[in-house]
């Protein structure tokens, strides 16, 4: 359900130690060049093991929930560093670096990102299989290693293009994101450090976006004033008649309400996933 998915989000922060606070004072340095540790060996795996079990992941199905494009971005990346881990050093996890991309994400929600359609909870597992064993192996390692990078260019592409293309809302609106320039900035922004200040200069730097980054906050702090019951009563009808973007907005504030009349809801709309009524765009999984 949606509210798993904010769980996992959570989970992932706690895995990593993620401090918001901390990802605020560190966002307001400077960047300093970057590039993945080269040990001969990781949490006592070799290095050359690692490898091999990150070219077979890269080389066989993409994870559940990244895209063929995400993908291609994905392999890119490893492609620059010669398949070699990203986010690995002599212990395993690189706590700093996946910290830095927690923050990151932990701060998704004020551009309007929705951090669900990233493989978040299959990372949160992946990264607590890590942080619970004292023994590790190569496809374990190779496994976190893979998603956090899958996490990583989808949530940098969604912050240079938009999560939403505007193709998907009118057939006239047409813009070229010039893969290769996606490309170039998410190879560019991952050789920076610390990684949560890099990532908040690829999103749109002019005063415009700013503008609505600050509405955005504004329209929240309204809505945050509906009572419970109010927000489900209000959402209920763009849940049954919206455009689907808005039908997903309306479901995800809906989930979010702690009254008996948005667990109806959730209990219904369920029923129509379990009698193949609900568009995919719905389902709760």
């Amino acid at each position: 359900m949606l509210r798993y998915r904010s769980y996992a989000m959570f989970a992932l922060l706690l895995a990593v130690g993620a401090c918001k606070g901390r990802h605020e004072a560190d966002a307001a340095g400077d960047v300093a060049p970057w590039a993945p540790p080269k040990p001969d060996a990781i949490a006592g795996v070799s290095m050359d093991a690692v490898k091999s079990a990150i070219q077979q992941r890269l080389t066989g199905a993409m994870p559940k929930g990244v895209g063929a494009d995400t993908w291609r971005h994905v392999r890119t990346l490893y492609a620059n560093y010669a398949g070699a881990p990203l986010w690995l050093d002599t212990e395993g996890l690189s706590t700093e670096r996946v910290t830095e991309l927690a923050n990151a994400l932990a701060s998704a929600d004020s551009d309007a990102i929705r951090v669900d359609s990233y493989p978040i909870g299959d990372l949160a597992h992946a990264v607590s299989v890590l942080r619970t064993n004292n023994t590790h192996s190569a496809d374990q390692l190779a496994d976190a290693d893979v998603l956090m990078t899958s996490t990583y260019a989808a949530f940098g592409e969604d912050l240079l293009t938009g999560q939403i293309k505007p193709n998907s809302v009118s057939q006239s609106w047409f813009i070229n994101p010039r893969e290769e320039h996606i490309d170039s900035a998410l190879a560019r922004t991952l050789r920076e450090h610390p990684l949560d200040r890099s990532m908040q200069q690829i999103r749109p730097q002019d005063s415009g976006y700013a503008s609505l980054r600050t509405e955005l906050m504004h329209y929240r702090q309204l809505a945050a004033k509906v009572s419970p019951f109010d927000a489900v009563k209000l959402n209920v009808p763009v849940l049954e008649k919206g455009k689907i973007h808005d039908q997903q907005e309306a479901l995800a504030t809906i989930a979010a309400q702690p009254v008996p009349e948005a667990d109806a809801v959730i209990l219904a709309q369920l029923d129509r996933l379990t009698t193949n009524k609900l568009p995919p765009a719905l389902w709760l999984d």
